[in-house]
């Protein structure tokens, strides 16, 4: 896809592998942009911060890190493995994100998750909402005749005049545009039409027969000038308030034992100091992920309770297909709330849940993550939804969480000041041989709506489950 990019440096840093990692982690070419979007400001910002102080931005101590981008990346502070942590996160399965042009900064976003207040019915929305879909226009109320003179009908959205009619065997009443209803002589005792309610109530003079006919039926054509009561394509831009605030990871030096590893020609302290901030980075990154969406849910639980099975050959298939019937479960609750065919796009899981997943097979749609992750991160994927463990979580806590396709719709919301940058460097002058320094971004993450998560736990076999043991 094309983007204009605003940041050189950005653009310098995204080669092939980093493009095709951001395509994987994306859902859409709408997502990709918007991700690109809040990047491109990101890393602009950076570049706008060293303009101003009229320094060069050149290769610092960690250009042997293990990048993304190009071998001749600029970048004193811009550290070389910035894009990396961008394009390689978890948290992007969970959230929108925005750039930010202020530390503080009203982030963006086009709600179509919204409610017709007035009688409390969704509207139509292309990926979210109990779809209410656009009426054609014409609709028809029968009641069984059982003696009763009294009629009344409730269409619930206004009602066009000189289209309302009532049909009971052979004779027709029809409205006079005026919220009368009019038929021939001796038929009715009154009838009266509200065109803005669409509540329409007539009585006959004589009690309803079921010789005459076995029901009255009302037609009316709906009115799709009140769009304010009627069905329609409603969609709101909102703003959330975000603050940046900065996630560093420190490390301490030695020049004198780096310097005699270094010597030896078998490791790259450089290299290994990168690699392993960036993996405390993507640590913390995701504990925050984890911590928002745990301490801003609002919502009610399922429970998938698979204690009952034992691990005996005949029971192992059952479990397994009772475990997948009730995660499919768990996306007829997420359909039921927020309409539409919407199911679960990744997954926040705790320890017995993540262990629950790893028990399927290929057969069963699950792919594991075989590359080396870190306490916190990507399990694997089941039915292409990212399962990424968390240690915040309870063991048998875990979280179904919906993405919108067109990526403007996410459970967090995450907001893009400057990308990770590398910290001075700081001398310890009691111990010159010794100084620190370290990688730092400035970024936000915060809870939009707990309407895109479900909370749900699992209980597994006693079998199943990973105690540790006391030796």
């Amino acid at each position: 896809m094309e983007f204009n990019f605003k940041s050189q440096l950005l653009q310098d840093a995204l080669g092939d592998k980093a493009q095709r990692s951001l395509m994987i982690t994306s859902f859409s070419e709408e997502d990709l942009s918007q991700r690109l979007s809040a990047y491109d400001q990101a890393v602009s910002n950076f570049e706008q911060l060293f303009a101003a102080t009229g320094d060069e931005v050149n290769h610092g101590q960690f250009h042997f890190a293990e990048g993304m981008g190009n071998a001749n990346l600029r970048g004193t502070d811009f550290f070389d493995a910035s894009i990396t942590a961008l394009v390689t996160s978890i948290v992007p399965y969970f959230t929108i994100e925005r750039g930010m042009d202020h530390i503080s900064a009203s982030l963006p976003y086009m709600d179509f998750y919204d409610i017709v207040k007035e009688d409390e019915r969704r509207v139509v929305r292309p990926n979210l909402g109990l779809h209410t879909s656009m009426d054609e226009g014409v609709k028809t109320i029968p009641t069984t005749v059982d003696g009763s003179k009294q009629f009344d009908f409730a269409f619930g959205v206004p009602v066009l005049p000189g289209q309302v009619k009532v049909v009971y065997g052979p004779y027709v009443i029809v409205d006079d545009t005026r919220g009368n209803l009019i038929t021939v002589p001796g038929l009715l005792t009154s009838g009266t039409v509200n065109y803005q309610t669409g509540a329409v109530s007539l009585e006959f003079t004589n009690a309803t027969e079921t010789t005459v006919a076995k029901t009255v039926n009302c037609t009316a054509a709906t009115d799709y000038t009140a769009k304010d009561k009627s069905d329609a394509i409603y969609g709101k831009v909102k703003y959330y308030n975000a603050r940046a605030q900065q996630m560093e990871v420190i490390v301490k030096r030695d020049i004198i034992q780096e310097a005699s590893i270094n010597k030896m020609g078998i490791l790259n302290p450089n290299k290994l100091f990168a690699n392993a901030m960036l993996d405390q980075y993507h640590i913390r990154r995701n504990t925050k992920l984890a911590l928002a969406i745990l301490n801003g849910y609002v919502g009610n639980s399922y429970e998938i309770d698979l204690s009952k099975f034992s691990l005996a050959s005949s029971e192992y298939p059952a479990y397994i297909n009772c475990f997948i019937n009730m995660l499919e479960g768990i996306d007829q609750a997420i359909a039921n709330r927020l309409g539409s065919v919407m199911n679960a796009t990744a997954y926040l899981v705790g320890k017995d849940v993540k262990y629950a997943f790893t028990t399927l097979s290929a057969s069963k749609d699950w792919v594991p993550n075989t590359k080396a992750t870190y306490v916190v991160g990507l399990v694997g994927w089941w039915k292409s939804r990212p399962v990424v463990y968390s240690d915040k979580l309870a063991a048998d806590e875990a979280f179904a969480a919906c993405k919108t396709a067109d990526g403007n719709l996410a459970p967090i919301i995450s907001g893009q000041f400057l990308p990770l940058s590398n910290l001075p460097t700081i001398g310890d002058y009691d111990n010159i041989s010794k100084f620190s320094t370290g990688i730092y971004s400035m970024e936000s993450l915060d809870m939009l709506t707990s309407e895109l998560l479900q909370r749900f736990t699992v209980k597994l076999p006693d079998a199943l489950k990973i105690t540790p043991s006391l030796v």
